[in-house]
């Protein structure tokens, strides 16, 4: 048996993902407050300078990624709950009913012959 699910409030569920979603731009508010506090890193003599660069800027890299696919993903999940939670919205039993409903050219092709079909 299939998995059953259920949206209790449709728009409470929708108005969810659209928060959701618009969290996507604090993460990257996030991303350009690190990457300018990055920018600002500027090593003393007494360093390597060279290596604490060339760490800072890859640390950058990593983190810029980083926070663009955390951003992508929580866009992502916020706009299908809000799809999700349209979908249900718009399906009601009876059209559920119908595509669930076999149909009478759903049949086994060998149930009105009297002579089953074999591989030839």
């Amino acid at each position: 048996m299939a998995p059953f699910y259920e949206v209790g409030d449709t728009t409470a569920t929708h108005a969810a993902g659209q928060r959701l979603a618009g969290l996507s731009g604090d993460v990257q508010q996030a991303k350009s407050t690190l990457v300018t506090a990055l920018e600002a890193v500027t090593p003393g003599s007494r360093h390597g300078v060279g290596d604490v660069t060339v760490g800072v800027d890859a640390f950058q890299t990593w983190a810029v990624e980083a926070a663009n696919a955390v951003a992508n993903g929580v866009s992502n999940l916020g706009n299908n709950t809000s799809n999700g939670a349209k979908t249900v919205a718009q399906t009601s039993n009876e059209t559920t009913a119908l595509h669930n409903q076999q149909s009478a050219l759903n049949r086994d092709v060998n149930s009105g012959s009297r002579q089953p079909v074999t591989a030839g």
